[in-house]
């Protein structure tokens, strides 16, 4: 069996996966007592699925579900390889340079025992990913209608996830939200001058700004997706001049939930 034909999707969305990995685990620790050493379960068991895969420009499930999440935490339907589960988003990122493909990373973590067992899928296939897989040459930061071509673009989000216990049992009858952090790194052509007067990125652009991953295909049809910068602030500022190259300007920002 080749494992190059085991399906990955997130709610129902597949994607094309180089990678994934499923670790099972729970702390146990050891209390010396008079006489003997005993050993005792501090925490119910976490089932951890981390992955990589190709980004999708049409429909990324997972930055899609990050852009879209209430404060609150909900839970993916996670299928790989015959096995499924309602898996917690803990971590995702991705890193856009020009000319280069582009490989997202994740981990998602549950506290159920996903259900089923691996299975071989030998009819395994997604129509139309040769026309959305992004070549990152092809990112934009645009205000208000007007476009700014990238240099490069890196992008992390991290959850805070913790489930609670009731006294005698061993699943958790909730899982906690404790919050979350994004952080953006974009590099551009132009500048912008901050403040640093807690500059959000509305007022850093002059103007409501977004991200777009645009991808042309060979039919000349245009996809892309968005990613909103309200509600991020800007962390640091850098000017960067060097010997036969572009002029870069460099900006770090972050968004707490």
């Amino acid at each position: 069996m080749n494992s190059s034909n085991y399906a990955v999707s997130f709610n129902g969305s597949g994607i094309l996966a180089t990678d994934w990995t499923f670790n099972a685990s729970s702390n146990t620790n050891l209390v010396p007592t008079f006489g003997q050493k005993s050993l005792v379960t501090s925490s119910g068991p976490n089932y951890t699925l981390s992955t990589e895969y190709l980004f999708n420009s049409l429909y990324d499930p997972i930055l899609t579900y990050i852009s879209g999440a209430p404060t609150g935490v909900l839970p993916l339907q996670v299928v790989f390889g015959g096995q499924s589960g309602l898996f917690y988003v803990n971590n995702y990122s991705f890193n856009i340079q020009g000319m280069s493909s582009l490989t997202c990373a994740a981990s998602l973590v549950t506290f159920r025992q996903p259900s089923g067992q691996i299975e071989y899928a030998s009819n395994y296939a997604h129509s139309g990913f040769n026309e959305v897989l992004t070549n990152a040459a092809n990112i934009f930061l645009e205000v208000e209608g007007t476009n700014f071509r990238c240099n490069s673009f890196d992008y992390s989000f991290t959850a805070q996830i913790a489930p609670k216990y009731m006294i005698g049992s061993g699943l958790p009858y909730e899982v906690a939200f404790l919050g979350s952090n994004e952080q953006i790194s974009l590099s551009l052509w132009t500048g912008f001058m901050p403040s640093f007067y807690g500059d959000m990125s509305t007022n850093l652009f002059n103007g409501r700004a977004s991200i777009v991953i645009r991808n042309d295909n060979k039919s000349n049809f245009t996809r892309e997706l968005r990613l909103p910068l309200s509600g991020f602030l800007l962390q640091s500022y850098e000017n960067n001049l060097r010997v036969n190259d572009i002029v870069r300007y460099n900006f770090s920002m972050v968004k707490i939930r």
